[in-house]
């Protein structure tokens, strides 16, 4: 039996507390990811708009998912039907417009690859 790759379910969260960018999850060195849902929650008072991005290592460039979003205050959005795979070293992150406002939580398929030259 071929057990070169390995499938595991991961949940990465993150309460946003800057208005910096915020790196949510990076793909391991030989693994691969497809995400299944990103769910963004406004836990303030108040509107509050945030920036979600893939940095994609193999194609050298930074993708804008979500650009100046916005969600009124304990609102959500959920997106469960965005396929987005992801390969070794690319980066989800994210940047709010207010700190302490914005939630996120990532849930991914995660697979190891031990056969896989890349890095």
């Amino acid at each position: 039996m071929n057990h070169s790759k390995a499938h595991i379910p991961r949940t990465y969260y993150s309460s946003l507390t800057t208005t910096a960018n915020t790196v949510l999850y990076t793909t391991p060195a030989r693994h691969s990811a497809a995400v299944q849902c990103i769910h963004v929650a406004n836990v303030g008072a108040g509107n509050a708009t945030f920036h979600l991005q893939v940095v994609s290592v193999a194609l050298g460039l930074t993708m804008d998912l979500f650009h100046l979003v916005t969600i009124a205050s304990k609102g959500y959005l959920t997106i469960d039907t965005l396929p987005l795979n992801l390969g070794a070293g690319d980066v989800i992150q994210v940047t709010a417009d207010s700190a302490n406002h914005i939630t996120v939580t990532v849930s991914l398929d995660e697979s190891y690859d031990s056969n896989s030259i890349h890095t």
